[in-house]
């Protein structure tokens, strides 16, 4: 049987713009469909639909068209396809445009975002952390030592004591840092304010 003889399988080329081209003999391998059909406009990003004998069709994206002008065998096409629905295919699907503007920003796929917005300044950190100490801690003893600290440090905010009453705060909320750190930066702009 020739090469050109294997190409006895009937399918639809799909345009990108939605057109169908019915009839287009082809002969279908898992990666590769070959072709001699070459008066259809076969371009990458086309599909190739072949109909299964159970009713089912399946698509196959155009990656290469591949188009050969040798004798033998002739003119023909090479079409190096993926089809749609394989892991393969989900993994090289294309990554969407993504801009992120904006302060504060964050990108979210396939998630849920459970995140929380602060405009932290010197004017507000202390409220701010307050506030989260106070819903995340759950123990009481802790609470209220790290609260205690929290207080002297505000109050100490611009004065030569403030290096010491940081040391103090840093030291009993200890076992609670992940809920601390992300005011640390803000809370160090105040040494560069000390006298």
């Amino acid at each position: 049987m020739s090469v050109r003889e294997l190409c006895n399988e009937i399918v639809t080329l799909q345009k990108k713009s939605g057109e169908k081209m019915e009839g287009m003999k082809v002969h279908v391998q898992p990666t590769l469909i070959l072709s001699f059909d070459v008066d259809y406009p076969v371009e990458e990003g086309d599909l190739i639909l072949r109909k299964l004998p159970n009713g089912l069709t399946e698509e196959y994206v155009v990656i290469d068209r591949g188009f050969w002008d040798r004798d033998p065998p002739g003119r023909h096409y090479q079409m190096k396809v993926m089809k749609k629905g394989t892991l393969e295919y989900e993994r090289r699907s294309p990554i969407p445009n993504i801009t992120i503007k904006g302060d504060q920003s964050r990108v979210l796929i396939h998630s849920q975002d459970n995140s929380v917005n602060y405009a932290l300044t010197k004017d507000n950190v202390f409220q701010i952390m307050r506030d989260e100490i106070t819903k995340s801690v759950s123990n009481p003893s802790d609470l209220e030592q790290i609260i205690a600290k929290l207080d002297e440090l505000e109050k100490a905010k611009g004065a030569d004591s403030f290096k010491d009453r940081y040391l103090e705060f840093i030291a009993v909320a200890a076992n609670h840092i992940t809920i601390v750190a992300p005011f640390l930066p803000v809370l160090l702009q105040f040494f560069g304010a000390m006298p």
